[in-house]
């Protein structure tokens, strides 16, 4: 059976390949990053929708197209105005008596600005009442306010995905990067649009003075007629600036780790576990100890740890296993902790102790750091050795509080030839101490 893949397989890589850098990032369509009001300051595009829009054979002409799009500014301190000043003869307008007069005119409505809020992931924007000429000043006639209200829409896509030639060489570029080496990789930036795919604009009467507090709880007084749609675009703005600061703060004030698993691979150590006078209020309290048949031990045991993130440590007729990693911000502090039957002897994957002489109070959990790290010399090479020192407690170290019953420290072995040369040194001193003496000499014990 053949598989063929069409041309088009390459576009859905790459989607699928941006998606993944998205995701990697931490903004996604579904999770927007969080807006706040300043990033809506800016440039933005409003559109009049009309409802001749909506047949097939309506066409607008330039002079028509003109009147429904309007290029506002949204300011700090909550007030907009048209970024492009309109001409005379629309700052004065005559009043609009009706829901229905003069709403095809976005210029019209919105060209002697107002002011704005954001609330509710929604925009809301209060059209100031534009003034009135002087025959028109009759009292019959009511002035109607203008309200545009749309829900927000984020969006997210990345820069890349615009050239196709951009897009494959990044690909190419992040397959044959080497993740061994450390070295960071280029991610693409990322841009976030801000938008109002479609929203009313209502006519009525104020509800509050645009001046009040409560402005925005309720704007319209009574039920407010919806006169038609628009839509909005963010032409220029400081989100994208805002997220690329704080991104490239967080990667300057992330700590950096300083060690990392396979640093303790394949390394043994010597563990020596002091036990120290017991908290008499948490022991009592901890099930794990029993202070009548605890033994206050000094302990010294190989400890070695595999690229499985398990150790072993070879103790009196017994074997004791765990698992340990690291933690910390830094990845500085060392912990490990014997698991004395783990998930059994038949479960793939267990981790378990043996012995004759093992018993529960083999359950202890240690951790320790800073990790310490110095150099040394050994068979005229420099190596790196590592120390860590800290506490120990019985049981896990999921407890709520833990009980410390000592301290430990963890010095590394860097060659066992030296033990057993050291070793072999005390055996031919002791052969030389009793080459002239026997048990069965009668003069032995003298």
């Amino acid at each position: 059976m053949r598989v063929t893949i069409a041309p088009t397989s390459t576009g859905l890589c790459l989607s699928i390949w941006a998606f993944v850098l998205l995701v990697a990032q931490g903004y996604t369509p579904s999770k927007p990053p969080f807006l706040t009001r300043s990033d809506l300051c800016g440039i933005w595009k409003l559109t009049q929708e009309s409802p001749a829009d909506d047949s097939p054979n309506a066409q607008k002409t330039a002079e028509e197209q003109d009147k429904s799009v309007l290029v506002i500014r949204l300011n700090d301190d909550g007030t907009f105005d048209p970024y492009a000043r309109p001409e005379e003869e629309t700052l004065a307008t005559p009043p609009r008596t009706s829901a229905c007069e003069d709403n095809n005119n976005v210029h019209s409505l919105l060209g002697r600005g107002g002011c704005w809020e954001y609330k509710d992931q929604s925009l809301v924007l209060a059209a100031d009442r534009p003034p009135t000429k002087q025959n028109y000043l009759d009292k019959q006639r009511i002035v109607l306010d203008t309200v545009l209200d749309g829900k927000l829409q984020v969006q997210v896509s990345e820069t890349l995905t615009e050239d196709s030639t951009q897009s494959s060489l990044f690909l190419a570029e992040k397959e044959n990067s080497d993740p061994s080496t450390g070295a960071a990789t280029t991610k693409p930036q990322l841009d976030v649009h801000l938008s109002i795919p479609k929203g009313q604009i209502v006519q009525g009467k104020f509800f509050y003075p645009k001046k009040h507090n409560a402005f925005f709880d309720q704007p319209m007084l009574f039920q407010p007629a919806t006169v038609g749609n628009f839509s909005m675009q963010q032409l220029l703005g400081n989100l994208n600036a805002r997220l690329e600061q704080e991104q490239r703060r967080d990667n300057n004030n992330k700590p950096q780790a300083k060690y990392h698993k396979r640093d303790f691979y394949n390394r043994t150590f010597y563990l020596t576990a002091t036990p120290h006078p017991v908290n008499r209020g948490i022991a009592a309290q901890d099930i794990y100890y029993d202070q009548e048949t605890a033994t206050l031990d000094i302990r010294v045991m190989p400890l070695t740890f595999y690229p499985n993130n398990t150790f072993s440590a070879i103790g009196n007729e017994k074997i004791l296993r765990g698992r340990y990693g690291l933690q910390g911000g830094e990845r500085d502090r060392l912990w490990f902790q014997v698991s004395l039957f783990g998930a059994g002897r038949s479960a793939p994957g267990s981790v378990f102790s043996e012995g004759r002489l093992l018993s529960q109070d083999d359950r202890r959990a240690y951790v320790g750091g800073p990790i310490q790290a110095y150099n040394t010399t050994v068979d005229n090479q420099n190596r790196t050795a590592l120390f860590v020192e800290g506490e120990y407690c019985y049981g896990s170290l999921k407890a709520i509080k833990r009980n410390s019953m000592g301290t430990f420290t963890l010095q590394e072995m860097l060659n066992n030839d030296d033990d057993q040369d050291e070793m072999g040194d005390d055996e031919q001193a002791e052969d030389r101490n009793n080459d002239g003496s026997s048990w069965d000499d009668e003069d032995a014990f003298q």
